[in-house]
């Protein structure tokens, strides 16, 4: 089973590629290599080879379809958004999970 990733950011891209270059180098601590990557302002994604992909995308409209098992949802993504467009993207079986980054009200 692999892992579908989302990592949503507010307002900074940068914030969004240096959660996941974290994520990068947790997995290489695990001894899993990166098999593809793609590092740009739009559609920045790291694929394993496990399977697992993780994306960056920005916390907005153009997020929807987006499927995810996991999401790393920056702070300061209002409510409304996390509601109206994240939420609905959580693919529940077999397992899901929500972590809060950063600096913000979204809790």
């Amino acid at each position: 089973m692999s892992i579908k990733g989302i990592i949503y950011y507010n307002s900074n891209w940068e914030n969004g590629i240096t959660q996941l270059k974290q994520i990068e180098e947790n997995y290489h601590r695990m001894k899993i290599a990166t098999t593809r990557s793609h590092f740009m302002r739009h559609g920045s994604w790291i694929k394993f080879e496990n399977g697992d992909v993780w994306k960056v995308l920005g916390a907005r409209d153009s997020a929807r379809g987006h499927r995810w098992n996991i999401a790393y949802i920056e702070r300061s993504v209002s409510y409304d958004v996390y509601r109206d467009i994240i939420i609905h993207a959580a693919r529940e079986l077999p397992f899901c999970g929500i972590k809060l980054w950063g600096e913000g009200d979204l809790h």
